[in-house]
């Protein structure tokens, strides 16, 4: 860890990069693939709306897509909700379409009309037609996810008799309302040479539904189509999902089981406006009993005999995995002990987690899954799986709530890591004293922390800081001091704490330990860190009023540093101090 690493540099730095910063770099950056980065990095340099609406407004726009790129519906949801009213009426309006997506996101369709009904009879702003169009198209979705198909083929009517026949972006909700309405004939004639990869899809799911449908022909299309390069997530999950309910239809559980891995794997994009196509956990579950129970009987193997059954899944090789993976079902639903269950989910576990994508596989089975809605139940290898997964994807709520009630590791996991990342996951989800609570037990229990201890440690106070929690921080870095012997950590505790006297306006205790951080080891230390350790220490003296012992730091580094950016910043800070005298 060196946190602290070119701070003093950055420091100088630091007007001009954000000057520089602009929502659509942050935009750029997400689509980038890292969407957590940018939101972090929009926390700390979104302008405040009070003071500069304007700019405001172009980074909350900014933000708003990002999240709904990242399907991060709860956070667009949330983030609406508190908008003043007195904001811009036509930003007002934008922002409520992109909460209704988010609804229909989370599969609430009444609350999305709910947002919708707002708006369309609003008066002002006066909704251009194109907006009208797509709120009434948002409203036959809303009945889709609800299964309210009736309504959804009432208000489709009544949306052609106003607007005609569909166009390019109306065909596809009017398929799936067929669909779902179980027209699949009318649905196959209106995305009749339709080539984009969703209408071939549907289609391909339309000709399926066909009493005497060539179930394997299909089948085969499907899987040729999903293997197609370049195509989106979400279209390759619905090739997928098409090849699988063709397999259902064979019943051939073993590729049914293969496709719906994969599908899976990019199912993340699919989201309950695909209501279509939507299945649970629970259907890939069912494979893997199916597939278990008829290769176990071959084997003459016992439901209830868990050793067997995992001993069976053990001598598998790597070509028959999907075959180990069933065996490792059977043994973690029916098993006879809260051992073989436990052997049994961990080596499901582990076998997905060797795949590309199989962590959504594992999301998929324990989260969308009637047999886990009660998530008390979830192994505790699962939970630490899915915690990780949750908290990689922002999903704070969802890896809090998955760590209530654990309170052992599993039995392959590092105590230690496990007791860090269950505190850290306290802290993110907003239950500071529960993260704090385990952060005292894990000092309980350690006497002394190595190097990389200390570290991992170290990062989950960080994040105690940034919930503000600094008076738990400074008492824990004071309890962590003698666990610890690097020299290099010795001082850099103490720099981070004096950070948590500063927050609390505690200015001269912060430039006291800022300088016992800089010279801890060496009363004439001139390092990188001590330069950076007195720089902090000058500027906390500044404000506790000890202008002469400030001044006195500022030339001392003036004096240490040749580099013309640093020379600039410290005559700064000397012009200001002459302004406090």
């Amino acid at each position: 860890m060196k946190r602290l690493a070119l701070v003093f540099l950055l420091l100088c730095l630091s007007t001009a990069v954000q000057a520089q910063r602009t929502p659509q770099e942050m935009t750029d950056m997400a689509r980038a693939g890292a969407p957590g980065l940018a939101l972090s990095m929009m926390d700390r340099l979104q302008p405040d709306r009070e003071r500069q609406q304007s700019s405001w407004l172009g980074w909350e726009r900014a933000r708003l897509e990002i999240l709904e790129g990242s399907e991060r519906w709860s956070e667009v949801v949330d983030r609406v909700t508190t908008y003043p009213t007195d904001l811009p009426p036509e930003f007002l309006a934008w922002a409520q379409t992109r909460r209704a997506v988010a609804e229909l996101g989370l599969g609430r369709g009444e609350a999305a009309r709910e947002v919708l009904r707002d708006l369309i009879w609003q008066v002002v702003p006066r909704p251009e037609p194109a907006a009208f169009r797509y709120w009434r198209r948002l409203v036959i979705e809303s009945y889709v996810v609800d299964g309210r198909l009736r309504d959804a083929h009432a208000a489709l009517r009544r949306y052609t008799q106003d607007y005609g026949e569909p166009g390019e972006e109306e065909r596809i909700l009017w398929a799936r309302v067929l669909l779902r309405a179980g027209e699949s004939t009318q649905a196959m004639q209106v995305l009749d040479g339709d080539t984009r990869p969703e209408a071939r899809a549907l289609t391909l799911l339309g000709a399926l539904a066909a009493p005497a449908a060539d179930a394997d022909a299909l089948r085969q299309k499907a899987q040729a189509a999903a293997g197609e390069p370049g195509l989106r997530a979400a279209d390759r999950a619905r090739f997928w999902l098409v090849a699988a309910r063709a397999a259902e239809r064979q019943q051939d559980d073993i590729r049914r089981a293969w496709y719906l891995e994969r599908a899976l794997r990019h199912d993340r994009q699919l989201g309950a406006r695909d209501a279509v196509f939507a299945f649970s956990g629970d259907a890939l579950w069912d494979s893997y009993l199916r597939i278990g129970r008829s290769q176990g009987n071959q084997r003459q193997l016992l439901i209830g005999d868990d050793a067997a059954w995992l001993a069976a899944a053990a001598e598998l090789d790597d070509k028959a995995v999907l075959q180990r993976r069933a065996y490792f079902a059977v043994v973690a639903l029916q098993g006879a002990g809260v051992r073989g269950r436990d052997q049994a989910h961990a080596g499901l576990i582990r076998s997905h987690l060797a795949a590309d994508g199989g962590d959504e596989v594992i999301a998929a089975l324990y989260l969308q899954a009637a047999r886990f809605a009660d998530s008390s139940a979830l192994p505790g290898d699962a939970r630490q799986v899915l915690s990780d997964y949750a908290l990689a994807r922002g999903d704070v709520r969802l890896a809090s709530s998955l760590m209530e009630g654990a309170v052992r590791p599993p039995a392959d996991a590092d105590p230690y890591l496990w007791q860090l990342r269950r505190a850290r996951i306290h802290i993110l989800g907003g239950h500071e004293e529960q993260g704090i609570d385990t952060l005292y037990t894990v000092l309980a229990q350690h006497t002394h922390l190595d190097k990389d201890q200390a570290d991992r440690f170290m990062q989950v106070l960080f994040d105690l800081q940034t919930a503000q929690r600094h008076g738990a921080v400074i008492t824990l870095f004071t309890g962590l001091a003698p666990r610890i012997s690097d020299r290099q950590q010795q001082r850099e505790v103490l720099f981070w704490q004096a950070d948590s006297y500063k927050a609390q306006g505690d200015f001269e205790r912060a430039a006291w330990l800022y300088l016992r951080s800089a010279v801890l080891h060496d009363p004439h230390a001139f390092d990188p860190w001590a330069q950076t350790s007195r720089f902090y220490a000058a500027e906390a003296l500044a404000e506790a009023g000890h202008v002469a012992d400030a001044r006195r730091l500022y030339q001392q580094l003036l004096q240490a540093t040749g580099e013309p950016e640093r020379q600039v910043v410290l005559r700064q800070k000397l012009q200001a101090l002459r302004l406090r005298e």
